[in-house]
Parts: C-alpha cells; structure tokens; sequence
C-alpha cells in the first residue's frame, strides 16, 4: 500500500494527504490521512488488513479471531488517543478519538447472503469501524487505472 498510496486515496475518498505505514507503536498497518472536499477538513482513516484469505465470519456467525483482533487494536487506539491527547498529536498530527477505522477480511467471493447481512450489522453495530472485504482495496487499484 506505501508504494501504491493512490489505492488508499480511492478507498477512503478525499485528498490523501499523508500515508503512514505500518505504525508498530500502535498495531496498526495502514494510516490516511485525507483532506474532505465539502468541509475542507483533514481526517484521519486508519486501515487494519486482516487475511485476504480469512472469512470474516466463522461457523455460527461469530467474527473470526483476526477480524476480532483487528477490531480490537482500533477500539484500544481510539481510546489511547482519547486518554493521550499530545501524544497522539504528536505521532499523528491531526488525529482525534473520532478517525475512521477499516477492517478489511476475505474476498466477497466467499460471502453468502447471510454473511453479507452479517456484514452489514457488524458495520451497523461498530462505532467508526467498517468491515470491507479486499475487493474493497482491488476495486480501488482498477479505479487508478
């Protein structure tokens, strides 16, 4: 993604500003920080990559254990970055409590539609966090292209 930040840009929407990748600090492998065309604003979105081979779900509807562990290193850095304030400003300069987070799993290939209604509750349910599959990023490439 570092080599190809256009991927990002057509993902997250907006300008992309800055691209940070991987931040080890904070568990995290991808940062966009992006200008919002309406408001003129910076934002920052922050993409977790579990496996392209992962489904999201396992038997029974439960998330998998990835997508869980993703989900919960955004919900532990939006709480680090609520408690630390100047901390966070300083390692990301403009970021706040309320950044967008991605989790991204598995191929849609490998949804039904049960999965796919699953999919939607969970983005329902999360506050600031959506789970995309990695036909998210490759559509993104192809838009470049």
């Amino acid at each position: 993604m570092k080599a190809h930040p256009e991927i990002a840009k057509r993902a997250v929407g907006g300008s992309l500003t800055t691209l940070v990748t991987p931040i080890d600090r904070f568990n995290v492998d991808l940062c966009a920080m992006y200008l919002e065309g309406t408001t003129g604003k910076h934002r920052w979105s922050i993409i977790q990559l579990a496996g392209a081979s992962e489904h999201p779900f396992v038997d029974g509807g439960q998330l998998s254990e990835g997508v869980e562990a993703r989900i919960a290193e955004l919900q532990a850095l939006r709480r680090w970055v609520s408690a630390n304030a100047s901390a966070a400003e300083a390692a990301l300069p403009g970021i706040n409590s309320t950044f967008h987070g991605y989790v991204v799993a598995g191929r849609r290939s490998m949804l039904n539609d049960g999965d796919l209604e699953l999919v939607r509750r969970v983005n329902d349910e999360l506050f600031g966090i959506t789970l995309r599959t990695f036909d998210w990023l490759v559509e993104a490439a192809v838009d470049i292209g």
